[in-house]
């Protein structure tokens, strides 16, 4: 029989406690608990009237419910479609809604009313390069130097995902 000291049978459970202290800790950050513990947490889709706005945004307490900071993508999803996005907090959105832009509807096809689930998505890649390339209907009307309204363009989409046929409006 081995026999076991007052010493080592503490020292056992105090490990056992940290072990279950740090992996409790570590929890909410982990995407695939996120998505377990909030996967019947459906938000509606609602219209965010700054047309220059490209990020997701939010209820400032639910982003902190769901461990979440200004800036981080998710993932938003639901039967028909799955999309990335920057989000962003704002106290004057209902916990019940996240509010996306014209183009970000447009863009994600997910339209006012449509029910979405939101899940962090860790290591987005960053693209190598993007191409702008304008639609010719779209352009024919602007005045001024196209450069400086790309520039304009381009500090609003910083941190924020493109997918290949991202659709930018330009005004």
């Amino acid at each position: 029989k081995k026999k076991f000291s007052i010493f080592s049978i503490f020292n056992w459970i105090f490990n056992k406690i940290v072990e279950n202290w740090i992996e409790r800790s570590l929890k909410p950050f982990n995407s695939d608990t996120f998505g377990t513990l909030h996967q019947n947490m459906e938000l509606l889709v609602d219209h965010n009237s700054d047309f220059n706005d490209y990020h997701a945004i939010l209820n400032s307490e639910k982003m902190a419910e769901l461990f979440l900071s200004n800036g981080d993508i998710i993932e938003l999803y639901n039967q028909n479609t799955r999309f990335l996005a920057a989000v962003k907090g704002s106290d004057t959105c209902r916990s019940d809604k996240i509010l996306l832009s014209r183009s970000l509807s447009i863009n994600s096809n997910l339209y006012m009313g449509t029910r979405v689930s939101i899940r962090p998505y860790k290591n987005c890649p960053a693209a190598d390069s993007v191409v702008f390339a304008p639609i010719e209907d779209t352009v024919a009307n602007i005045t001024g130097s196209l450069d400086k309204i790309l520039n304009k363009e381009l500090k609003n989409l910083q941190g924020i995902p493109i997918l290949k046929n991202f659709i930018i409006p330009v005004f």
